[in-house]
């Protein structure tokens, strides 16, 4: 490495008023790029290394004209430095400690392209050819022909070749003064010791500098002198300070960075940008957009977009990649192509390439492509995370589907994020969603619910927020009438569209479909679904309230110490009748634990107390109706049937309950108005029950009819094959006084006319004959129902009188051989003794005729 050194003593430069931006900037110019041929005649000829591609840099001083380079220094406040990432390159022939840069050796091999610092002068030595270094440019009397034939390269990188401009014109070399190298002759060789280090690769000073007595101007107007040429094929980077001198005899100091106003001399310190620089780097590149682990739709164009710049140059082009396929180039910036989206998870990478042909990658941008819509298909199971329940996975940009399937519906236990949602109905059942309040919609919910036209629907609302508007289809589609219900009553018609609808209470809706209507139109509910804690007030007469959630309710998880019987009461379309569901008393036509998605249901409340409904009551149900999973023992059912019309009641026997009408356990009639359907029921301390659950056997229940028309009707008992079997069940029809077995015969047909007799049958209980013992005295009951005296009997009767409490005899009856005898008494209310002579024994009870 070479510098351009006069070995001057130092003259402190004398400090004058100054004037302003002397020093327009400091220009950098890429001198030469070494090439193949030069690597291996180093390598062959020196032994040395001259990596391929190494550029030349020159730095030159760009000043005013009349302005003058003064000295180049580094001091405690300003490091000057020069630095490469990998080595500076030093020629071994030429890079002696003594200057010896001169014409003739300047034509051997690699010395024009040598590492050295200097100010103005680029050949000295023996020679008497001096030449001061210029830009190429400006070079305007050839160039030096290298006696080895290389040096040839002509690389766009470095401008014009320099076998054709070498940048050295003849002219005055200044003598450079050295300062804080050392002392005498060691001043220039401690310096070049230091620089001329094979493999050196930093060179930094903050005590030092080079100068030049008054100064050292360019040779033309453009007043440019050169500062040092470096050679390197890693990244250069350089921090100068330096004095300039002025026109009027003043001087200017510029600073790389930190510049001090004033500094320990007294002098305004300046400095602009070009004081510090950077080059030979990669240009810098990075996407913009879409930003990393985006999700978006397929099918549609997506712009790409990469911010590239270039340190040391320009940036040329910016190539996009897709999953390693070029998608686009662009020139211009904003770099930016537009990708046509295609389903899956892509690598987005962005290459820029510089004026110098360096390339850089930027990070991987991943870009998750997804379809609009995920449809849920349950396969597997209800996890909503699991890939294989759905079509395609959702993301936070998609917009789910749950459909009606027969398989199973998701639960959402983890955090998740999605854009719509809808919930399906058909004509075959609601879709169901159980979310564990960790579901996100960003955009909307919409929970769908089918309705057969021209019938009475009774639903809840599942999201918060709607009002009465959401009844009314518009266009082409089915009027719906709205009711509510209030104070055991129905209010009238709801005809607005701004009623606030309660989640928890319950609507009746008729879909009204006229001619070139939708016949069986969908309703649509819009907003956020329920979730959480549902509290729902109840009044101590017939309340009409809801399930408020897109799931099914299991009615057996709630607490229901509040309610009548425990029991729901749900509206029937098939039957046109209210179904009953019980916890103690099992199912009436039909009835279900499970309450499916947005069904109003009526209950009776004990108080006001009301109930709770949580997540935890929610289950998944497949179906509208799904039957119950608790089996009732000791239950008789005993259904009604008028041709197409039937109708239910269920008797049960457990000793949670007591003989008399438990508001915890009986359940009430809900009676319909339509005088079609054989509405049968039982009695209870005058309570009209679907459901009698009796603590003791009881001898006899009244069984009554509610019919408004005369038709044949039949009287048909099930479910009793958990009922103990010792225990007869017969049924007695007291208009015709037949009296038939049950468990033998469980069919009794009969004539009934138009608003049928009430109290036409009693259900009576006793010991069978195959459960008494020939000596037992427990095979004979004598119990009164109403105005009627019963013995239920295994033995044959002879005889039964009846005596009042003086022991006159009221009535007596010569027995038959049926198990049930019966004599009527239609005298006051009071006690009464009987006696009953059978062909065993003789018995006696007293019993109370009301």
């Amino acid at each position: 490495m070479k510098k351009i050194l006069l070995g001057l003593s130092l003259i402190l430069i004398s400090i004058f008023s100054q004037a302003q931006n002397g020093l327009e900037q400091i220009i950098v110019e890429k001198y030469y790029v070494a090439n193949a041929a030069d690597s291996a005649w180093y390598m062959d000829n020196v032994g040395g290394i001259l990596p391929v591609g190494s550029i030349t840099y020159r730095l030159y001083a760009d000043m005013r004209p009349g302005y003058n380079l003064q000295m180049v220094s580094g001091n405690a406040n300003h490091n000057l430095k020069f630095h490469t990432s990998t080595t500076f390159f030093n020629d071994e022939n030429y890079g002696s400690t003594t200057p010896n840069f001169t014409f003739i050796n300047a034509k051997k091999g690699t010395t024009m392209i040598d590492s050295w610092i200097t100010i103005g002068g680029a050949i000295t030595g023996g020679s008497s050819n001096k030449k001061i270094g210029v830009l190429k440019t400006t070079d305007t009397d050839g160039a030096v022909a290298n006696t080895n034939s290389i040096l040839q390269n002509n690389d766009p990188k470095a401008g014009i070749a320099i076998n054709e401009a070498d940048g050295l014109m003849a002219g005055s070399i200044p003598s450079i003064t050295m300062v804080g190298f050392g002392t005498g002759s060691a001043d220039a060789n401690s310096l070049n010791n230091a620089l001329n280090t094979s493999g050196f690769n930093d060179f930094t000073v903050n005590a030092s500098a080079w100068s030049v007595l008054g100064g050292a101007q360019g040779l033309d107007t453009n007043n440019r002198v050169l500062i040092g040429q470096f050679t390197t094929d890693g990244i250069f980077h350089y921090e100068l300070n330096v004095q300039i001198g002025t026109p009027t005899g003043g001087v200017e100091v510029y600073v790389s960075i930190n510049p001090l106003t004033p500094n320990g001399n007294g002098q305004n310190e300046i400095t602009i940008p070009s004081l510090t620089g950077t080059y030979n780097v990669a240009p810098s590149v990075s996407i913009t957009s879409p930003a990393n682990n985006t999700y978006s739709f397929n099918g549609i164009s997506i712009p790409i977009t990469a911010s590239a710049s270039d340190l040391d140059g320009s940036v040329k082009k910016v190539e996009f990649f897709v999953d390693g396929t070029s998608v686009g180039i662009d020139s211009v910036a904003p770099y930016t192509v537009n990708y046509t989206s295609v389903i899956g998870t892509h690598a987005i990478t962005a290459k820029a390439t510089d004026n110098d042909g360096y390339v850089t990658t930027s990070t991987i941008v991943t870009l998750n492509v997804v379809p609009q819509n995920s449809t849920w298909t349950g396969a597997v199971s209800n996890v909503w995370t699991n890939a294989a329940n759905w079509d395609y996975l959702p993301a936070s940009i998609s917009n789910v589907i749950i459909p009606v399937v027969t398989t199973n519906y998701p639960t959402v236990n983890t955090a998740t994020t999605i854009n719509n949602l809808t919930l399906e109905s058909n004509a075959t059942g609601t879709a169901s969603l159980l979310d564990n309040s960790l579901l996100t919609v960003n955009g909307t919910a919409n929970v769908k619910l089918y309705v057969t036209g021209n019938k009475w629907h009774m639903l809840s609302i599942p999201v918060q927020s709607a009002t009465s508007g959401v009844f009314h289809l518009g266009s082409g589609q089915a009027d719906i009438y709205v009711k509510g219900f209030t104070a055991g009553n129905w209010t009238s018609l709801i005809t607005n569209t701004t009623t606030p609808l309660v989640p928890t209470k319950g609507y009746a809706i008729w879909a009204d479909t006229q001619t070139g209507s939708t016949p069986n139109p969908t309703i649509s509910f819009t907003g956020t679904i329920n979730t959480g804690n549902q509290p729902i007030a109840t009044e101590t007469a017939w309340t009409l309230i809801g399930n408020p959630y897109t799931s099914s309710l299991d009615w057996s998880t709630i607490g229901l110490s509040n309610v009548e019987g425990q029991a729901v009461r749900v509206w029937n379309h098939a039957l046109q009748l209210y179904s009953t569901y019980s916890v103690i008393g099992g199912s009436v036509n039909g009835g279900s634990q499970y309450l499916s998605p947005m069904q109003a249901f009526f209950v009776k409340g004990l108080n006001t107390n009301g109930i709770n409904l949580t997540n935890a009551n929610r289950v998944h149900n497949n179906q509208g109706f799904q039957k119950s999973t608790n089996t009732i023992n000791n239950l008789v059912k005993i259904k009604a049937q008028r041709g197409t019309y039937t109708d239910e009641i269920n008797v049960v026997y457990n000793t949670i309950a007591t003989n008399n009408f438990d508001e915890l356990y009986d359940a009430s009639k809900l009676f319909v108005t339509d005088n079609n359907i054989p509405q049968i029921y039982t009695l209870a301390d005058n309570n009209d029950l679907s459901i009698n659950i009796f603590g003791t056997l009881p001898a006899a229940i009244p069984i009554n009819i509610k019919l408004g028309v005369a038709d044949n009707v039949s009287l048909t008992a099930s479910e009793f094959n958990n009922f103990d079997s010792n225990v007869s069940i017969k049924l007695e029809d007291v208009l015709t006084g037949n009296i038939q077995d049950l468990r033998q015969n469980p069919v009794y047909s009969f004539a009934a006319s138009a608003n049928e007799n009430a109290n036409r049958f009693v259900l009576h209980f006793g010991m069978s004959s195959n459960s008494i013992n020939e000596t037992s005295n427990n095979n004979t009951n004598i119990y009164a129902y109403g105005k009627t005296i019963y013995v239920n009997t295994t033995e044959s009767v002879k005889e039964i009188s009846v005596y009042n409490m003086l022991g006159q005899q009221i009535t007596s009856k010569v027995g038959n051989n049926k198990e049930i005898n019966s004599i009527a008494i239609n005298k006051a209310s009071a006690y009464y003794m009987v006696r009953v002579i059978t062909d065993k024994a003789t018995y006696c009870e007293k019993v109370f005729i009301k």
